[in-house]
């Protein structure tokens, strides 16, 4: 088999595979027989292409992005909180009973903040100690995406439960 041809590997440490792509001459599409201009684009697609793959397959960059996903539901929390937020149609809790009157805006709001930052924190625990243990790659992401959203389906009932009870 040629250098450069697709190959699939496993690595055994991690459980998951990723792909090398092929950027050889045999493999790569072109747009015509002589345009060396579609040869390089598709070149540097696949090595694009190979990047995006290897650092998605990189467990690393998963634990990443959902403790990322966590810090940014505190920080965008945080406005919300301290009644930072005026009643607009763009950002906070928007239901039209909030949106009508704004002695049931700020407590809505900080209500639905307070469950965002639980929300976010007990995402970012959940995605740290998972990832000290040996849980496979498919598992963790199924487990902390399932965290997440699930926090926060539930802040947005437990919410709106308590816009029904504000008079």
């Amino acid at each position: 088999m040629p250098i450069g041809h697709i190959k699939e590997i496993t690595n055994k440490r991690e459980d998951y595979e990723s792909i090398k792509l092929c950027v050889c001459r045999c493999c790569r599409p072109t747009r015509g027989a002589s345009s060396t201009s579609g040869r390089a684009t598709n070149q540097i697609l696949s090595v694009n292409m190979r990047a995006m793959i290897q650092f998605l397959s990189n467990p690393a960059y998963r634990t990443i992005w959902i403790i990322g996903g966590g810090i940014f539901l505190i920080l965008s929390a945080l406005p919300m909180l301290y009644n930072c937020v005026k009643p607009n149609p763009w950002y906070g809790f928007r239901v039209p009973k909030t949106l009508s009157d704004e002695r049931i805006w700020y407590p809505a709001n900080s209500y639905a903040a307070k469950g965002m930052i639980l929300t976010g924190i007990i995402t970012i625990v959940v995605a740290g100690v998972l990832r000290l243990t040996d849980v496979p790659p498919i598992k963790y992401q199924l487990l902390c995406v399932s965290m997440f959203l699930g926090g926060l389906i539930l802040t947005l009932i437990m919410s709106l439960i308590y816009v029904r009870k504000l008079p």
